[in-house]
């Protein structure tokens, strides 16, 4: 299971809205753990060059199984294209250094700022730790995300278009 494909198929448009449903239903039963969504479960165990790069990372680290959050940032906007705004605004959660299953204490991760990636449950260890500070263009998807498409303040060639998704 992987989640870029999941979101960039909504973000896309390239099936019917209940189909894009089920496959943001598939994601929130299959990819989500404690402290976000991995961008691929389970991960790849052996390296190949026909899957390329991602199979190359040890299980839970970087995009073979952790939680991406630059990946997760694309589920903000998938959520929210699907009118989803609830489980956009849980992924923001699941981010944040807030988080009460990942705090700042246990992840590593500033109080103030938003890491790269959290290594993945399936990591062989630091599982959770924030080992990607402030080297991200997560941050900038995520205003985007929620300034664009959860509260839905669009520029367009006419002006400004408001087509919220909040939750």
């Amino acid at each position: 299971s992987y989640l870029n494909p999941q979101t960039w198929a909504v973000l896309a448009g390239v099936l019917p809205t209940d189909q894009l449903n089920t496959l943001m239903d598939y994601v929130e039963d299959n990819l989500r753990c404690d402290f976000g969504y991995m961008q691929v479960d389970p991960p790849h165990r052996n390296g190949t060059d026909r899957i390329g790069r991602v199979s190359y990372f040890v299980p839970g680290c970087y995009e073979n199984g952790s939680v991406y959050n630059h990946g997760c940032a694309f589920k903000i906007v998938a959520d929210c294209l699907l009118k989803r705004g609830d489980e956009a605004l849980k992924t923001i959660n699941y981010m944040l250094p807030t988080n009460p299953h990942n705090t700042s204490e246990m992840s590593g991760m500033e109080p103030y700022a938003i890491s790269n990636m959290y290594l993945g449950p399936t990591a062989p260890s630091r599982v959770g730790e924030a080992p990607m500070h402030w080297i991200t263009g997560t941050c900038a998807w995520i205003l985007r995300g929620v300034v664009e498409f959860m509260l839905g303040i669009q520029a367009d060639y006419d002006g400004l278009r408001i087509n919220p998704a909040m939750p």
